[in-house]
């Protein structure tokens, strides 16, 4: 299972991690994907069931003129457990697309809680 990976720094810390880790990636928990991406400011909901989960994501929507729209997962299989390696390629493809617009996101995000 990934672990810390709420104190991950920067996004490239996340993509490293999840390659590093793919095949054995938890979707719920304290370190899953969920709270991870949660941590990047993504936002979801339940889509077709309770465990496929669509992600948004306003600030990098408006950042890339709403080229980001949205991605999802299934988090059903086992939600504690090792996720289907395909979600987790799916989410670091997303992740590396929009690596530089989601560091300045977080950068921003930083300097108005100092």
């Amino acid at each position: 299972m990934v672990s810390a990976i709420l104190t991950m720094n920067t996004v490239q810390d996340l993509i490293t991690r999840l390659k590093k880790t793919k095949y054995s990636v938890a979707c719920s928990g304290k370190d899953g994907l969920l709270a991870a991406l949660v941590d990047l400011g993504f936002k979801y909901k339940s889509g077709n069931g309770e465990w496929h989960k669509i992600f948004t994501h306003r600030d990098l929507s408006l950042k890339t003129a709403s080229a980001f729209t949205a991605f999802s997962i299934d988090c059903g299989h086992k939600p504690k457990k090792e996720m289907k390696i395909n979600y987790v390629l799916d989410v670091i493809r997303v992740l590396e697309t929009y690596q530089v617009e989601l560091q300045e996101i977080l950068k921003n995000r930083s300097k108005d809680h100092d």
